[in-house]
């Protein structure tokens, strides 16, 4: 099982919208955080944003070897590159 005090090294996340860092006070918090978080600078849905691109890792993992073969290369940023690609922010309905 997951301890959430464990699973992240703390509560912060920076916006993929505007860049700011936002701190849920604890890795608990963020573990545990609903997707109608906002961004406390841009109001942007930060964590549904991310929730959906953990969706579509998970899925290209799943059906596309090339991405394993990225991830086990260490390749993080032709991954980010991608899911930018896959999940860009301008497609996020944010207001």
């Amino acid at each position: 099982m997951v301890n959430p005090s464990e699973f992240f090294e703390n509560g912060r996340v920076k916006c993929h919208r505007c860049g700011q860092v936002n701190d849920l006070g604890s890795s608990e918090a963020l573990y545990y955080a609903d997707e109608s978080q906002r961004c406390n600078h841009c109001g942007f849905l930060f964590i549904r944003h991310i929730n959906r691109q953990m969706t579509k890792m998970t899925e290209r993992l799943k059906n596309d070897p090339e991405w394993v073969k990225l991830l086990q290369a260490g390749d993080i940023d032709e991954i980010k590159r991608r899911m930018n690609n896959l999940v860009p922010v301008e497609d996020e309905k944010w207001q």
